[in-house]
């Protein structure tokens, strides 16, 4: 039976006399002043069950706290249910009480999981809005620019692509001997495989790799008809665990074909494969190819900010593809205007979103001043501001989202979203977001007070 907050609670102790348990502390009353958002995330939690029903779990204002801890630290799970059940601070934070059970990795891990990214934006907008209520932020300013978080991949080589593909349907395959008895499947060829990516790796030129990959690639593809062969035996059997493991290699069927594909194409062939046509993960299959700025390419997804004064993150999208920064700007903007409830005064954009148009648009919804930090496209900065004091102003405020996004990817993680599927990736996103305005919010308290 989940609650919305804890009915009770166990034995509480006061906080200690400590920075950080202080910043705990207004961050805990920052969640206590919005009861809305313990009902937004409880919703997740039982979704389309009813809430009296089923064994105890964490209550919505629970989960969104352990969230919150365990971004804030980086935990895993393992640390995340060890500092729960030892530290006293945290126990009273996320209303465990002082002799409280805490809950196990596994159920930590189940509970979060639930919690959807819509949930967590919504739950960002009730917080940017109380902030510009109560004074901690105006919201007459705001900078916008993008950057990259990556997914948790590694490198994708064809060799390495090649190499997952059989080593995945191989373990899909002994699943389906040991389990279900299956017989005469094949397709075993990870250790061959294995020694031939070595030697492409080890390889100095490419004449040399050749032999290897030709020998990858057909050991790969005996690894798919063998995926090929086992698929329709497993749909034949009624049980749950034939279906999942025919889940995996109907996936398998088809995305290894495409890393056949492509790495006949480039390596073979000396053809560039397309961004849009790459497979660069099998495990995150909906990773991006991105090249921002002539940079060195990432791969995972542009995601464009949106931040005030305080630094606090008024905004968060994550955009598929590689999309122009100038296609993200009125959007932006829109998004600003909904989760702060008014329109700003003045916005200061990256130099990839200078366009005429956005500038004009941006005119017409009413916003006073607009700064592109471009040279050269919009030479006449009289379109842009009022006066050029104003322009240098908005120049130098703009490169403060330079040390936002810092912030948020040394201290929060968002350099690398280690969470799994599309759906995760949003998740760790919107998370850090969110336990990053708290801190934020906490500590522009403190600093009042």
């Amino acid at each position: 039976m989940r609650a919305i907050v804890e009915p009770q609670l166990p034995l509480t102790t006061s906080w200690i006399k400590d920075p950080h348990a202080a910043e705990l502390e207004v961050m805990s009353q920052l969640l206590d002043e919005h009861p809305a958002l313990a009902r937004f995330a409880l919703s997740d939690l039982v979704g389309e069950r009813s809430s009296a029903r089923g064994r105890r779990g964490l209550s919505g204002d629970q989960a969104l706290r352990v969230l919150v801890i365990k971004q804030l630290n980086g935990f895993s799970y393992a640390e995340l249910a060890f500092h729960l059940a030892d530290s006293r601070s945290y126990r009273s934070f996320c209303r465990f009480g002082a002799f409280g059970v805490t809950p196990r990795k596994s159920a930590l891990q189940e509970t979060l999981a639930r919690l959807q990214p819509t949930t967590l934006k919504a739950v960002n907008a009730v917080l940017v809005r109380g902030a510009i209520e109560e004074g901690l932020e105006s919201g007459e300013r705001v900078r916008i620019d993008t950057t990259v978080t990556q997914t948790n991949i590694h490198h994708p080589a064809d060799s390495s692509l090649l190499y997952d593909c059989v080593r995945v349907i191989a373990r899909l395959l002994r699943h389906a001997r040991k389990d279900l008895g299956l017989r005469s499947l094949g397709g075993d060829h990870v250790r061959a495989a294995k020694r031939r990516m070595y030697k492409i790796n080890q390889a100095k030129r490419q004449l040399k790799r050749l032999p290897f990959y030709r020998d990858l690639v057909r050991l790969c593809a005996g690894s798919l008809k063998a995926a090929e062969r086992a698929l329709p035996r497993l749909r034949r059997i009624e049980e749950a665990r034939a279906q999942k493991l025919a889940d995996g290699l109907q996936y398998l069927t088809e995305v290894t074909p495409k890393v056949l594909s492509q790495t006949r194409r480039r390596v073979f062939g000396g053809e560039s494969v397309p961004a849009a046509e790459k497979v660069v993960s099998i495990f995150e299959e909906h990773t991006d190819v991105i090249r921002k700025g002539g940079r060195e390419t990432e791969y995972g997804h542009k995601i464009c900010i949106a931040a005030g004064s305080s630094t606090l993150v008024f905004d968060c999208s994550i955009e598929d593809g590689a999309p122009r920064d100038s296609t993200l700007a009125l959007d932006s903007v829109k998004r600003v205007v909904s989760a702060m409830g008014k329109l700003p005064h003045a916005v200061a954009f990256d130099g990839g979103f200078t366009s005429m148009d956005n500038l004009q648009e941006l005119k017409e919804m009413g916003v006073a001043e607009v700064m592109f930090h471009r040279k050269g496209v919009l030479v006449d900065t009289s379109l842009m501001t009022s006066t050029p004091q104003v322009h240098k102003a908005l120049w130098r405020f703009r490169a403060g989202v330079e040390g936002c996004i810092s912030f948020l990817k040394r201290c929060f993680g968002l350099r690398r979203a280690n969470w799994k599927g599309r759906s995760g990736f949003d998740r760790f996103v919107h998370a850090s977001i969110l336990t990053a305005n708290l801190l934020t919010m906490a500590r522009l308290r403190l600093k009042s007070a």
